[in-house]
């Protein structure tokens, strides 16, 4: 014997939740947000300084160093081929020359990292000046 619910034996219709009426709140309350968002926003007015970057970007770009080491391990600092004897030394002569020299490296993806640290990261750490140290992969192939 089938059980039935004490609606269906009493011959009533099942209670039914009507969604309209809250489409229709949800609806209204959402146009009235839509507009009452834009007359909320506050108008501010700045007077911000000009810039002074022309004058300042010709030192930033004296102020960078950039190594970059192939795949046969040869080192290039700012295009001009170094011996790995004379590294720290050119590493040193141009940090000498710049306020607050900074590093930037691309390496070959063929060189391995451990050849990468020998060649070129234990060097800069032993020149003083040199604070900061970018490294960057290069995606294809150095000369």
């Amino acid at each position: 014997m089938a059980r039935r619910s004490r609606f269906a034996r009493s011959g009533h219709a099942l209670p039914r939740i009507s969604l309209t009426p809250l489409i229709d709140t949800v609806l209204v309350l959402l146009v009235i947000f839509m507009v009452a968002a834009p007359l909320s926003q506050r108008m501010l007015r700045l007077d911000l300084p000009q810039s002074q970057a022309d004058e300042k970007s010709g030192s930033h770009a004296q102020e960078i160093i950039e190594i970059r080491i192939n795949k046969n391990k040869i080192i290039t600092i700012n295009e001009n081929v170094v011996d790995h004897a004379a590294l720290i030394k050119t590493l040193e002569h141009l940090a000498s020359l710049m306020e607050k020299p900074v590093v930037i490296i691309y390496a070959d993806e063929a060189l391995s990292y451990k050849d990468f640290i020998e060649l070129v990261v234990d060097y800069i750490k032993q020149v003083s000046k040199i604070r900061y140290v970018f490294v960057a992969t290069q995606h294809k192939r150095l000369v």
